[in-house]
């Protein structure tokens, strides 16, 4: 079975510092995958700055960090330009700086060229730039960002998607693609269900947002005769509507909201399958957490989710109708569910061993 990660030791200076700069923290998949990098650092030389406000469910970063700087800073040009003042003497006291997703190279890319060639810079890229980059403000935010990876030492992407449009939009010349790191293992789990016949549990959890798609809940359990027990877990700007969501009727189906937890390990064993039916994603953490708990994932059909099934076991719907199909065939076969269990485990072991991104910082 997967075991966690270990801290890896540091090749450099012993008491050299290495600077996180993020733009906010709001319990998404971006922060999963910063917290589990930093779990395999040395606290005593993590410095971490986050940048903006509406900061939510980040406790655990003061565990990981010997400092943490909060700014919060107001989501605007003003606060841009406050953000690169306040980081400015950050970055010359540290050997090292991680950049965690595009707003925060957004602000690094306001700073003089030779600053960020001099930082050992490492840039992580959590959306797809295809689908950040859209509309004038895009394309104008793209000089900074582009600015800030084509000085950095390495450039990474949880996705081959990702990596491929970071070389071809001359993003990066030489992207790396690193997968997320989870905090779940596969030590100890609970077997998938023998039977599940009577109804089909579903778990999403994440944040509460409108690229989740959860306003599309309602359609699709309409369209589906097995009963399914929909359990939601997160925060975020969408809270009102799913707490309504879980208030209304479904007829033979359950919607159940839960507020953001740490760890959804034991509400993944307690799942028959996760549920994301987002509009738009890169490479979620919680299809791997599902995986490494024996758990396959029923999506929406995007390119992103396509890719994912070359992956791991996961089954994209189009429709409510192809949704309803979907729970069918996952409640009928108990094979199916086995084979999930079987290939989820085998596929999150790919997330363990050496990270890249920590190697760079620590030179």
């Amino acid at each position: 079975m997967a075991q966690p990660d270990k801290p890896q030791p540091a090749t450099g200076p012993a008491r050299a510092r290495i600077l996180v700069v993020i733009p906010w923290l709001q319990g998404g998949g971006a922060q999963g995958a910063l917290f589990g990098l930093l779990r395999m650092m040395p606290r005593d030389r993590i410095d971490a700055v986050v940048l903006f406000e509406g900061n939510r469910h980040f406790d655990e970063l003061y565990s990981l960090a010997a400092h943490v700087h909060l700014l919060d800073l107001p989501r605007s040009p003003k606060g841009i330009l406050h953000a690169r003042k306040a980081i400015r003497p950050l970055i010359k006291s540290s050997s090292s700086v991680y950049s965690l997703m595009r707003a925060s190279h957004l602000v690094l890319g306001t700073l003089p060229r030779l600053e960020l060639s001099d930082a050992n810079l490492v840039a992580t890229f959590h959306q797809l730039p295809s689908q950040d980059g859209t509309g004038l403000q895009g394309k104008v935010e793209d000089i900074l960002v582009r600015r800030t990876a084509t000085s950095a030492q390495l450039v990474t992407a949880p996705s081959r998607r990702a990596v491929a449009e970071l070389r071809d939009r001359k993003f990066a010349s030489n992207p790396v693609l690193e997968r997320n790191r989870i905090s779940i293992d596969s030590t100890d789990m609970a077997p998938h269900r023998q039977s599940c016949t009577d109804h089909v549990r579903l778990l999403f959890a994440g944040r509460l947002s409108a690229q989740k798609g959860l306003d599309r809940v309602a359609r699709l359990l309409a369209a589906t005769q097995t009963p399914v027990h929909l359990r939601i877990i997160g925060d975020g700007e969408d809270r009102p509507f799913v707490e309504s969501l879980a208030d209304k009727s479904h007829g033979h189906h359950v919607v159940e909201y839960r507020d953001h937890v740490r760890s959804v390990q034991s509400h993944l064993d307690w799942a028959d399958a996760s549920f994301l039916p987002s509009r738009w994603e890169l490479n979620p953490l919680f299809v791997w957490e599902s995986w490494a708990r024996g758990r396959g994932v029923i999506a929406s059909d995007i390119d992103v989710f396509q890719d994912l099934q070359q992956e791991g076991p996961l089954w994209t719907f189009s429709s409510p109708d192809t949704f309803a199909q979907v729970v069918r065939h996952l409640s009928a076969s108990e094979a199916l569910r086995r084979d999930a269990f079987d290939r989820g485990v085998i596929a999150a072991s790919q997330l363990r061993g050496k990270s890249e991104i920590i190697d760079q910082l620590n030179r």
